[in-house]
């Protein structure tokens, strides 16, 4: 309906650390990759949205699972390596990526 907001989920809350271990899970690698860094103020747990409001008012429902929409996700990353290497060198990365991991 116009002028209305409609939040689109695959109905499939995980929490991070369960999310994490599925994506090693599909890349066969190993769950000791995974580095714990403790209580760090404004780290979630989980993210979640509902999306109730879209199903009951437009019927609407994903057409992949979140399995295998990450399922492709990994395999493009995968095959699309030099694309985000190009973007990962980038100055302005490096320091997003120095400032986000020295809090």
């Amino acid at each position: 309906r116009v002028g209305q907001i409609y939040n689109i989920n695959g109905n499939s809350e995980k929490p991070n650390l369960e999310l994490a271990e599925l994506i090693l899970s599909m890349m066969d690698k190993p769950q000791s990759l995974i580095e714990f860094l403790g209580g760090r103020p404004g780290i979630d747990r989980k993210y979640a949205i509902d999306a109730t409001k879209i199903r009951d008012e437009l019927g609407w429902k994903p057409a992949t699972s979140f399995e295998e929409g990450l399922r492709k996700t990994i395999d493009w990353y995968a095959k699309n390596e030099r694309w985000w290497q190009a973007i990962k060198s980038q100055k302005q990365f490096g320091e997003y990526y120095r400032d986000i991991h020295s809090r």
